[in-house]
């Protein structure tokens, strides 16, 4: 039979940097820092390796994600150990790109979402977890929306951090 196809369907959203306050006061909202490093990317495809630490403890992840539709992403992450995770960063540093965010994960109206704060951006990033394509999107009365940047590829993390990349803006290229 194999194993299920683990499906991603998500809304992005440029927003005002959010009152931090409010979000470490938000009932059941988690705190991540995350350091994702692309190993592979193109247009349909990526590989990436993920660090994710909270309250002194860590946990590595690499992911293989497809583009199936402009919302849709088929998504298959793994868990791997510490040591696997820095053999394969440093087998790979000179040609993948890294970036690191604070992530906070929150529930709003039976809806899960993602805000996203970047240490060189001085506006954060929101995403929601939809059930399906047609899911209609509540947002929090907290969040000031700009624009809605679901499918605008220059807010994309791999995009960001090719932005933000000193070696990439120097050599234009990574």
């Amino acid at each position: 039979i194999g194993e299920p196809k683990h499906f991603e369907i998500e809304n992005k959203y440029l927003v005002e940097m959010p009152d931090k306050n409010v979000l470490d006061n938000l009932e059941f909202c988690e705190k991540v820092n995350i350091s994702q490093t692309y190993i592979e990317k193109n247009n349909d495809f990526e590989i990436r390796l993920r660090k994710r630490s909270s309250n002194n403890s860590s946990s590595y992840f690499v992911t293989l994600k497809r583009k199936i539709t402009d919302l849709k992403r088929e998504e298959n992450e793994y868990k791997i150990s510490e040591n696997k995770y820095y053999h394969l960063l440093d087998r790979n540093l000179c040609r993948s790109v890294s970036i690191t965010k604070d992530r906070y994960c929150f529930c709003y109206k039976s809806q899960y979402f993602e805000m996203d704060i970047y240490p060189d951006m001085d506006k954060a990033l929101l995403e929601i977890e939809l059930n399906s394509e047609n899911q209609v999107v509540e947002l929090p009365p907290f969040i000031d929306v700009i624009k809605d940047v679901t499918n605008n590829r220059n807010y994309e993390n791999y995009n960001l951090a090719v932005t933000q990349c000193s070696r990439c803006r120097k050599n234009k290229v990574c």
